[in-house]
């Protein structure tokens, strides 16, 4: 009786298990092509990696330690090839976010998502996404400059803990 019933709980999870479950479907595959593009997620990924593009220019001018005569040709240069690279693989994610909706989601939960998507409401929705992303922008942006600062700080004062090092507060006075 014992091994019965392990034995069917042995199956259930199987069964119930994602990880261990077939292939997705035709019709996931399908659909999760389809959730993809109507929430947009290539032109999402798009705008998303422009808006990282100055501050990314910056980052690597800055770690590049160029000359002023070289700053303009490296800036062109990083900002093409950044472009080319970042349109390629925003398309590469898109397809790997097809496979993962059509393993996560089930058919009906795609197919719903998909309905929902691509009705009026969820159009509109999907088009108003990059004014979204730009009134939340400057909203967040002093709170990520302030939790990469806390970081560095509490990541400075676990290393030099020991008393190999001064962090950096103390350094500065603080």
């Amino acid at each position: 009786m014992r091994r019965a019933v392990l034995g069917g709980l042995a199956a259930l999870m199987l069964i119930a298990s994602p990880a261990w479950s077939a292939e997705p479907s035709a019709r996931a595959r399908e659909l999760s092509g389809r959730y993809v593009r109507a929430v947009h997620m290539v032109e999402n990924l798009d705008s998303l990696l422009a808006s990282m593009m100055p501050q990314m220019v910056e980052n690597a001018i800055r770690d590049a330690d160029l000359s002023p005569a070289d700053e303009k040709r490296f800036r062109q240069a990083f900002t093409e090839t950044a472009k080319e690279v970042m349109t390629e693989y925003s398309r590469k994610l898109a397809v790997e976010m097809e496979a993962a909706a059509a393993e996560t989601f089930t058919e009906d939960e795609l197919a719903q998502a998909v309905a929902f998507y691509e009705s009026p409401v969820g159009r509109s929705i999907v088009a108003k996404q990059p004014q979204l992303n730009a009134t939340f922008r400057p909203r967040i942006q002093p709170l990520v400059e302030e939790s990469t600062r806390t970081m560095h700080l509490r990541m400075m004062e676990k290393l030099c803990a020991d008393g190999g090092c001064e962090p950096p507060a103390k350094k500065h006075g603080a």
